[in-house]
């Protein structure tokens, strides 16, 4: 089996350490970096494991038996913050705190990551010891939800209490984007009412789209999402069902869309 390589992330690497850059080719660089890490580099993880949680194949691969526990290592900085380190390739171990330990690995992607950081208050850290590209909690979230949207149209976060949100109208009414959102509503009957307001996160705007409906909601706000995007004009859409607490709290007595009753019974 081939050792893992990442020549482009490696190359952009490089290229951010250029003291000729100045701010705007570093913002380039650092948008080029955060899309390879998200869509297309895997890493190469430090884990704890006995070796009795492996079967090793005769392709050179390993299969990891069923109840088997694995430690992903972590690094703290002297201020007491946790980061999963992740490296491009052995090059990068080698030259990292772990250098003298012949440590096992594992190969994960930027999801796998996410997955170990979005119930912690870790972080990431590229090749730790060279590199040492730090990325936050929350900057490795709105990585997550760039891709969630990228990938499918949508994006589904929990505003975690006590973060300060502001939920406001706009000041100029964003009429193409309600009326793609009112006509792809109307192709389906579950949707009931909806809002649109603009809310500001930790510094960053937003829409923010609270839909009244019944049933699951995964359908609908993809459907949504899709006849959106063409409308959002650089901005992101977040969705959330009116049946959830911060759905209610956000709603207001002036929906922009209400589906008319047509039945007997109102559907």
């Amino acid at each position: 089996m081939e050792p893992l390589t990442n020549p482009r992330l490696r190359e952009l690497l490089d290229a951010r350490k250029e003291n000729s850059l100045n701010d705007s080719a570093l913002q380039n660089v650092m948008n080029q970096i955060a899309e390879e890490v998200v869509e297309r580099a895997k890493f190469l993880a430090v884990i704890q494991m006995d070796d009795s949680a492996v079967t090793h194949n005769e392709d050179g691969t390993a299969t990891f038996n069923q109840g088997s526990t694995i430690t992903v290592c972590t690094l703290s900085t002297s201020d007491g913050k946790v980061f999963f380190p992740a490296f491009t390739d052995w090059d990068a171990i080698a030259k990292s705190p772990y250098a003298k330990t012949e440590p096992k690995t594992l190969v994960v992607s930027f999801d796998d990551y996410w997955a170990m950081v979005k119930d912690t208050d870790a972080g990431m850290v590229i090749n730790p010891g060279c590199d040492d590209l730090l990325f936050t909690k929350e900057t490795l979230r709105r990585f997550h939800e760039v891709s969630e949207m990228k990938k499918n149209g949508v994006i589904e976060h929990t505003v975690e209490k006590d973060t300060p949100v502001q939920i406001g109208d706009p000041a100029e009414n964003p009429k193409k984007l309600k009326d793609a959102l009112r006509a792809c509503a109307e192709h389906y009957r579950e949707i009931r009412t909806m809002w649109l307001k603009l809310m500001v996160k930790e510094g960053e705007k937003s829409w923010l789209l609270i839909v009244e409906h019944k049933g699951e909601r995964k359908p609908l706000f993809e459907a949504l999402a899709k006849s959106a995007r063409p409308h959002l004009e650089n901005m992101y859409i977040d969705m959330v069902s009116y049946s959830d607490p911060f759905g209610k709290k956000a709603a207001d007595d002036n929906p922009f869309y209400v589906r008319k009753k047509t039945g007997l019974f109102g559907f």
